[in-house]
């Protein structure tokens, strides 16, 4: 994984010298040139013609073996198994070819944002499956890290070169979050005893204060105490044991 990260950016390095090469002896640096030149020598005078166009196809060539390296990379970005890598590579590459490319570029994005797509759901089940096992040890309370946001990455770079493609991932960001309400909204009708994502929160929270503070517990616990779900139930359970006085 490394390996594939220090290429991409030395890729887009060495584009970025040739660029900057190119600007300082294509025909854009001879207009910065003083006006009052002294004399010269008529054999060097026709030997600078040739040697500016000799180091402008040396120019043209670096690059384009540079853009040929980062094109042969996001081909082989296609078969990597690690999604989080696919998705990073085929998003620095998309923002390396952006000037030179942009439709390729474009198309480097999306296929970045499926990869992150995929990855950030891989992401959030080991996640949920880490959170559970957890619980089970600790009999209801998990700390664990969450995983970085790949579609956000994406997003950032695409939304700099292009904000009708920013928009467009936005929008589909925006959709899978109202389908993730509809889903939520639906688990909870088919099993009225499961508590809200929000209910669920609070009621964590106050268990874990049950161990510190019984009665800021009890403060939090309350809003989500009154419809009975099972993760009320459940800290009622728990609540019983540590305070019998409850």
């Amino acid at each position: 994984m490394r390996q594939s990260f220090f290429c991409v950016a030395a890729l887009c390095l060495l584009i970025s010298l040739t660029y900057t090469a190119y600007a300082q002896t294509g025909p854009g640096a001879q207009a910065s040139e003083p006006k009052n030149i002294a004399p010269v020598n008529s054999n060097t005078t026709k030997s600078e013609p040739k040697e500016d166009a000799e180091a402008a196809r040396i120019i043209r060539e670096r690059r384009a073996n540079a853009q040929s390296l980062l094109i042969s990379l996001a081909s082989d970005a296609g078969s990597f198994k690690d999604q989080r890598l696919r998705a990073r590579t085929l998003a620095r590459v998309a923002d390396a070819l952006w000037e030179t490319d942009p439709e390729r570029g474009r198309t480097l994005f999306r296929r970045a944002w499926d990869a992150a797509e995929t990855a950030d759901k891989e992401s959030q089940q080991r996640l949920q499956e880490e959170i559970q096992q957890q619980k089970a040890k600790t009999g209801g309370n998990a700390a664990v890290s969450g995983p970085p946001d790949l579609r956000g990455e994406v997003l950032r770079l695409a939304a700099r070169r292009d904000r009708a493609l920013g928009e467009e991932f936005l929008g589909k960001l925006k959709s899978e979050k109202q389908q993730e309400s509809i889903e939520a909204a639906d688990k909870l009708k088919s099993n009225p005893l499961n508590a809200s994502e929000t209910q669920g929160q609070r009621l964590n929270l106050a268990r874990q204060l049950l161990d510190t503070d019984v009665e800021r517990a009890l403060q939090f616990a309350d809003p989500a105490l009154g419809s009975v779900t099972m993760d009320a139930l459940d800290f009622l359970s728990y609540l019983r044991e540590r305070d019998a006085a409850a």
